[in-house]
Formats: structure tokens, C-alpha cells, sequence
């Protein structure tokens, strides 16, 4: 740039961009769609294989699951059909002729956009300064067709960018600096498309979230409605790293350490809306159940929501030692603490097998199970288990000149390494537990389809943080970490 730089030769910088569209129709699905018969409760199409309205070319005895005998002629009673099933057929197609085969397409609408930018800039001869940006976006457009429900597909955004700033400093020409500092930040959001419907709206009496969406439907071998929880996942990680390199003598000296400061926030509404699967188990006609409201199984959660965060840290000292003309030695020891993550409301869990034997009960939740630990409870580690700071990982390596004449070498080496940081997605599965997030796992339940929850008691919405009584609806699923690292 002619009178900025100056001829001075101390700057330098880069842009880039890059954008992709994609427009494209996604390949063609199919799924069985009710007979405009099947909706009076006429499922005469199946009687026979030979009918050309038969899906599955299978004849097929309709059983009512009430009374375990044959609804006559495969006759159901209008009567008996369930509501809220019936309502959910306006968001089908209907097939007035035919096996009731349907087949569709999605438009697929996708954006890329990736920017990367540099500057370095030198102070002097012994000092250099570099930064780096990069950020990438893309987004998935949603879609519905709210003429068919079995036709969607659920929008997805992701966000990632990264940046980088470093200071090289010779000290001399025998020792030299390098200080890091960083961060990497990815967001990511995902739902259905905007305009659906809830269970709510076709008459299903239970809990719904504010955002409406069908999390599940279920009719075995003939369609599925299975929109994508909203879901927000965000994860930060902070980096500090400084190395500091001396030759002295025979000596090349290393000395470093690194922090590291992330955080993993998730925000997913996972299975708040419901599922549920129809299965010709009972009545032999998987739809049949359907539209009896006949439920093979219910299940209904409250979200998984985390707030994750972790510092962990490690320091290495290195010697490259020139023992003579021909022979080096790498002599090195790593400390690397194992700092498990703090989910930072407390939502851990711990069994303890003897607890469980000797019948103690959480402190902080009293109708948990015996055995089953909390926060604040005796014996529960933070978070869930316990750190292990005597890590040390000694290094030792050599390399030889066979001949001297620097043609042929030896190396070898020899080392110990631990896994430094652990997936934070391992601790995904507590916070959809009991009590943190309730569960709901029923198998052909009392109630129908329109009201699953008959004879037993709704926990949603449930509230947070959880009461000291909460119940512990049995079974109880427990996940647990082994405590001893």
C-alpha cells in the first residue's frame, strides 16, 4: 500500500472469502399413507393378499386389542377410532385408490461462507507479531409441506471461527520466545421448520414446549414424522501457550506451558414434545393401532441442559543433548493433570455399589434410590469423579550417526502419555436424568394416543432446579462415572 508501509517492509496482510450455494432437490422417499377407507375404520384392503389395496400383499386378520378377538369383516367401529390419530391424517395425503404408496422430495437449500484473514507485523529484527482470523457459517433451510408432514426437513445453522495471536521475541540468537494466545468458538442451532403443528393441536392431552413440532409418530412399516428437537450447542475454548527455547552448549533447552480455559453450553429439547411408535404387535396392522390410538410405546423427556466448564493446564521441560559429534540424546518430562469437567448447576449423579447395600439414601434428593449420590451428598465427587494430578510423563530419545559421516541414522525413543482432556460429551447423558431433566418410558401404555398419561401423574413441565423430593419414577436409569479416575 504506496505511503503506508513506507518501503519499510514491516507489515503483511491476506483476505479471503470463499461462498458456496447449494440449490438441488434431495432424492425421492416413500411411505404408506391411510386409505380414505382406513379412515371410516374399514381395513377390508387386507383381507385378502391378492388385493391390489393391500400395501404389504400379506393377508391380514385385524384384532381388536380390547377384547383379543377379530374386529368382524376387519371392521372397525368409527367409534373406536382415536381422535387425535384421525386429526393427524389432514397433515397426510389421503389415497383414494391403489396400496396407499406415496413419494416425495425435498428442496435443499444450503450456504457456505468461510472468510480468513493474517496480519504479521515486525517491530524489529527481534520481534515479530502475527494474527489470524477465520470464521465459517453455513446454514440448511428448513422446509415443510403442510399438505404432507411425512415431507420435511429441519434447518441447521453452524458457526465456527477462530483466532490466533502470537509474539516471537529473540532474546539472542541463543534464545528464543514464542507466546500464543487463542480461542475457537462454534455455535450451532437446529429445528424444524417454521408453521408445524404439536400433539397439542391435534388433541393429545400432555405437556408441550412453547415451540411446536412432531418429535415423533411412529407407524411401523408405513411412516414416520420425526422433526428435530430445537437444539442450541455452544462451545468456547480459550488457549495460552508460551515456549521458550535456549541453546546452551550442548545443550538445546525447552521449557513450556499451556492453560486452557473451555466451556460447553447445551440448550436441546430433547424429546419434550414426544414419541411415540405403532407396531402391529396385538392387532396385526400397524396402522390399525395408529388410528385405534392402540400405543405401543410412549416416551417424553424434559431437554438436556448443560453448562460444562473445565481449566486444565501442563508444563514440559526438554534437553536435546549432543553427547558427542554423533550421538544426541532427547531427555524430556510432561506434567499433564487429568481435570475432569464441572458441570457448574450440579447436574452429576454417582452410584455407589456399597451405598446401595447398605441402603443410604441421597441427602439431597430423598426419594432417589439407595446408592444413587448427588452434589452435596457424602462421598460425590464435584463432578462426578475425581482429578489425578500426579501425571507425569517422562520422555527419553536418541538418534545416532552409524557412520559418521551423516548418511545413515538410528532413532528411537520411548515415552508416557495421558489423554490430557476428556470429550465433554461425556457427560451429555446425566443431564437428561432423573432429576434433572425426568423421563418418561412407557410400553403399550393404559392411556391412548390422545392421553398417554391416563392412570399415572404428568411430571411435565418439570421444574428446575429440581425440589428435594422430587420422584424418581421407576425404573431409574442411572449413568455413573467410575469415581476413581
Amino acid at each position: 500500500v504506496p505511503g503506508l508501509l513506507n518501503g519499510l517492509n514491516k507489515d503483511f496482510f491476506f483476505f479471503g472469502y470463499q461462498g458456496t450455494r447449494i440449490r438441488n432437490v434431495s432424492n425421492t422417499s416413500s411411505a404408506y399413507v391411510p386409505l380414505a377407507a382406513n379412515l371410516s375404520g374399514d381395513f377390508s384392503n387386507v383381507v385378502s393378499a391378492s388385493n391390489p389395496g393391500n400395501p404389504f400383499g400379506v393377508a391380514t386378520t385385524v384384532i381388536d386389542p380390547a377384547s383379543g378377538q377379530p374386529f368382524p369383516n376387519n371392521q372397525i367401529p368409527a367409534s373406536r377410532l382415536d381422535r387425535a390419530a384421525l386429526a393427524f391424517t389432514k397433515y397426510l395425503p389421503v389415497a383414494t385408490a391403489g396400496n396407499g404408496r406415496i413419494f416425495y422430495s425435498q428442496p435443499l437449500a444450503q450456504d457456505y461462507n468461510e472468510y480468513v484473514g493474517r496480519v504479521d507485523h515486525s517491530f524489529s529484527d527481534k520481534d515479530r507479531l502475527t494474527g489470524r482470523y477465520f470464521f465459517d457459517t453455513f446454514h440448511n433451510a428448513g422446509f415443510l409441506d403442510t399438505t404432507n408432514y411425512l415431507n420435511f426437513a429441519n434447518y441447521s445453522t453452524i458457526n465456527a471461527q477462530n483466532a490466533l495471536l502470537s509474539e516471537t521475541h529473540l532474546f539472542s540468537s541463543l534464545m528464543l520466545n514464542e507466546f500464543r494466545v487463542s480461542f475457537s468458538r462454534e455455535t450451532s442451532n437446529r429445528g424444524p421448520a417454521s408453521g408445524s403443528i404439536g400433539l397439542a393441536d391435534l388433541g393429545v392431552q400432555l405437556y408441550q414446549p412453547p415451540l411446536k413440532m412432531i418429535e415423533g409418530i411412529n407407524v411401523s412399516g408405513f411412516f414416520n414424522v420425526a422433526q428435530t428437537d430445537p437444539a442450541a450447542f455452544i462451545r468456547n475454548q480459550y488457549n495460552i501457550n508460551d515456549d521458550f527455547t535456549w541453546v546452551h552448549g550442548r545443550h538445546t533447552i525447552g521449557v513450556g506451558i499451556s492453560l486452557v480455559r473451555a466451556q460447553v453450553l447445551l440448550r436441546n429439547q430433547f424429546q419434550t414434545s414426544g414419541n411415540y411408535t405403532f407396531t402391529s404387535d396385538v392387532t396385526n396392522e400397524a396402522l390399525a393401532s395408529f388410528l385405534l390410538g392402540y400405543v405401543r410405546t410412549f416416551n417424553q423427556g424434559f431437554g438436556e441442559f448443560k453448562d460444562n466448564l473445565l481449566t486444565s493446564y501442563s508444563v514440559y521441560v526438554q534437553d536435546d543433548y549432543h553427547v558427542v559429534r554423533r550421538l544426541t540424546l532427547n531427555l524430556g518430562l510432561r506434567w499433564d493433570p487429568f481435570i475432569p469437567w464441572h458441570e457448574t448447576r450440579d447436574r452429576m449423579e454417582l452410584f455407589n455399589l456399597s451405598n446401595y447395600y447398605a441402603g443410604v439414601k441421597s441427602q439431597v434428593y430423598t426419594n432417589a434410590p439407595p446408592g444413587l449420590l448427588f452434589q452435596g451428598d457424602p462421598g460425590m465427587p464435584r463432578s462426578g469423579e475425581y482429578g489425578s494430578y500426579g501425571n507425569l510423563a517422562p520422555r527419553l530419545g536418541f538418534g545416532y550417526d552409524v557412520f559418521g559421516d551423516g548418511k545413515t541414522s538410528i532413532r528411537g525413543g520411548v515415552g508416557v502419555f495421558y489423554d490430557a482432556m476428556e470429550s465433554s460429551t461425556m457427560t451429555n447423558r446425566f443431564v437428561d436424568l432423573t432429576p434433572f431433566s425426568p423421563q418418561i418410558g412407557l410400553t403399550q401404555p393404559q392411556g391412548s394416543f390422545s392421553n398417554p398419561y391416563l392412570g399415572i401423574v404428568n411430571p411435565y413441565p418439570a421444574p428446575f432446579p429440581p425440589p428435594k423430593n422430587t420422584a424418581f419414577s421407576a425404573p431409574v436409569l442411572v449413568v455413573s462415572f467410575d469415581p476413581d479416575r
